[in-house]
């Protein structure tokens, strides 16, 4: 049975080396997939090229995400899908493109998601490489996703190609009731959208990780050398109802906030706050 939040799982890592991306990366991801098993995409960025892969297939998403981040990458965004709404098929595998920037989407959009809002109590297949419907549910084969839905609404592209005023995608983002982590990646942009939802942000070695769950919450315990040892490996913030534009080669944020919302976070580090 789903309990608590799981409604797929999204993060982007910026890479500032010319290093491999780490297994432990990986391995995150491959057990994300054992509860997020309805579709499987990536977008990387490899010599200023984009490599995007949308598939219902867990074997080739693991074999093709291992050989992509064995090249030198400077930029990983991925998606894996668990299908609160709309039919498990290829046109709801998310990595949608909108411009200059492909699109994942953790949560929900209420205007859309119809009878399956939030209707994971049925309970879903656990298996990594298994992509079957909920049990004792069916679904209309052409049916979109609720996000799908959103972003080809004339409103959400006209937002995207006004970026540089977020106002705007808020303001389209909560006409629809839009719940939860949305990145946006191009070739040297990181768009990071959260909306009642913490983004999580990681600085790990030379890598820079934006991802919607505190994926490195426990400390763990290691033992070496007949000592045991605890530790948490990395640098955390995290920011809630806040849109973020992250410059990849400048190394520059922006954000914006909403002067209306139900918290406030003040921010404590570099970069400009949008007008």
């Amino acid at each position: 049975m789903v309990v608590g939040d799981y409604m797929c799982f999204n993060m982007v890592i910026v890479n500032y080396s010319s290093k491999e991306i780490p297994s432990r990366i990986i391995d995150i991801v491959k057990n994300q997939m054992r509860l997020n098993s309805h579709g499987f995409s990536f977008h990387a960025v490899i010599n200023d090229n984009d490599i995007v892969l949308r598939t219902l297939d867990g074997k080739k998403y693991i074999s093709e995400l291992k050989n992509v981040t064995k090249m030198p990458l400077s930029l990983l965004h991925v998606h894996l899908r668990l299908a609160s709404a709309g039919s498990i098929s290829e046109q709801n595998i998310h990595m949608w493109k909108v411009g200059d920037y492909r699109i994942s989407h953790n949560g929900s959009v209420s205007q859309f998601a119809g009878r399956y809002y939030l209707s994971l109590s049925y309970g879903y297949s656990h298996s990594l490489y298994n992509n079957k419907l909920y049990i004792n549910e069916t679904r209309n084969a052409s049916e979109k996703s609720d996000t799908l839905q959103l972003i080809e609404t004339s409103e959400f592209t006209n937002a995207m190609n006004n970026i540089n005023r977020p106002s705007i995608l808020w303001d389209v983002l909560t006409k629809y009731g839009f719940y939860g982590v949305m990145f946006m990646t191009s070739k040297d942009k990181v768009i990071a959208v959260s909306k009642s939802k913490s983004i999580h942000i990681y600085a790990i070695d030379n890598l820079l990780v934006f991802v919607n769950e505190n994926i490195f919450e426990k400390v763990k315990n290691v033992k070496r050398f007949g000592f045991k040892f605890s530790y948490n490996m990395t640098l955390h913030t995290s920011y809630i109802d806040t849109i973020i534009l992250y410059d990849v080669k400048a190394m520059k944020p922006k954000f914006y906030k909403p002067k209306q919302h139900s918290y406030y976070y003040s921010y404590k580090g570099g970069g400009k706050w949008w007008k």
